[in-house]
């Protein structure tokens, strides 16, 4: 980093793309509460992020977890001439503990740390990437209305719980017979794409997202880069608790009526399959966002299965070693370790990995 000026707030994202657009979004209302200008320090894998926001004055610096706490202990609020970490889950742990259960929205948990009031809303970007000759290149394509953009990828998401890529493979199919090209966007699982991922810079991303016929994307980072500017955009969420944390009418000043939100039922898919009632095996952030989501949809979840001690309200839990209530069938949030199954089995209780469930499911 350059030397740090005394008259300016350097506040440091650690984590991905949306809380940076987050940050930059509210700059000047950050500005107006502390009187100086705020210089995002970013990775520079977000480098985009202050482009599209017209901003010049900003950083490009990753730091190490270790970095982040000790930045976390010796700086608590915004201030001018020191670095700030811009996100809770270093040091003010109870603000990202109270976004996780539902009572603070993603937007006021960042602006009460921030600082600043909450029921603020993201400003739009005002600047979108120009098309470049390099893009036609790769997409061998010259017309952007021809293609159909698919962005499985969900990193906020365990593997377990995320959209699984047969859905987007089943897309393909439609869309192709429809006589489009498809282009996917996806490093993760890029081989089960082959012949239709792309490899693309995040500007080139951002334009052909902006350009593009149409736009499905599992809900991400990217979905914030091109809120703004899409023409036709379908945001897949993998269950009520995403949507409820990470609704775009709960982040940006203005509506895109042009984007679409849908949320994947998952007490939908079990009631498809037969079962009325569920326990959730695995109590872990994928176990609370499943709970969540099932009760909002006025399923019946009777109890969790953890090997930790469960201490909220209105929670019966057990160990696995206990004796189990029957239910029709025990929801396993976290991946198979080759004795879940055939434990619960041995209860006579029927068990479903949550990753099995999402792999059958249709929006």
């Amino acid at each position: 980093m350059k030397s740090i000026k005394s008259d300016s707030i350097y506040m440091v994202v650690p984590y991905g793309i949306g809380d940076a657009m987050i940050l930059c979004g509210l700059k000047r209302h950050i500005e107006d509460r502390y009187g100086a200008e705020v210089v995002p320090v970013i990775k520079p894998s977000q480098e985009i992020v202050p482009k599209l926001y017209g901003i010049t004055n900003y950083e490009l610096q990753a730091f190490g977890n270790n970095e982040l706490r000790q930045m976390a202990e010796l700086v608590k609020e915004p201030t001018p001439g020191k670095l700030f970490v811009a996100h809770p889950a270093f040091g003010k742990e109870q603000l990202n503990e109270s976004f996780l259960n539902h009572r603070l929205s993603f937007v006021d948990m960042l602006c009460e740390h921030y600082g600043i009031e909450h029921g603020l809303r993201i400003d739009f970007p005002v600047y979108c990437p120009e098309s470049k000759g390099e893009l036609r290149r790769k997409l061998g394509y010259t017309d952007y209305k021809d293609i159909i953009l698919l962005a499985p990828e969900m990193k906020s998401a365990s593997d377990s719980e995320r959209i699984q890529d047969n859905l987007f493979l089943k897309m393909i199919s439609e869309y192709e017979d429809k006589g489009y090209k498809v282009v996917v966007n996806c490093d993760a699982h890029s081989d089960v794409y082959k012949g239709y991922a792309v490899d693309l810079s995040l500007e080139e991303l951002v334009f052909l997202g902006c350009n593009a016929e149409k736009v499905i994307s599992s809900r991400s980072g990217f979905c914030d880069l091109i809120y703004g500017f899409a023409a036709d955009l379908d945001i897949l969420y993998p269950n009520k608790a995403f949507f409820d944390l990470f609704e775009m009418k709960k982040i940006f000043a203005k509506e895109n009526t042009r984007v679409s939100e849908s949320v994947l039922s998952i007490a939908g898919e079990l009631r498809r399959l037969g079962y009325g009632s569920a326990a959730i095996y695995g109590y872990g952030n994928v176990g609370k966002r499943v709970r969540y989501s099932l009760q909002a949809e006025n399923f019946d979840v009777q109890y969790v299965i953890d090997r930790n001690e469960i201490c909220e309200k209105g929670i019966d839990s057990f160990s696995i070693d206990q004796k189990l209530p029957q239910v029709d069938v025990v929801l396993v949030s976290i991946p198979d370790d080759g004795d879940i199954a055939c434990k619960l089995n041995s209860y006579g209780l029927n068990t479903l990995f949550l990753k099995d469930l999402m792999k059958g499911a249709n929006l």
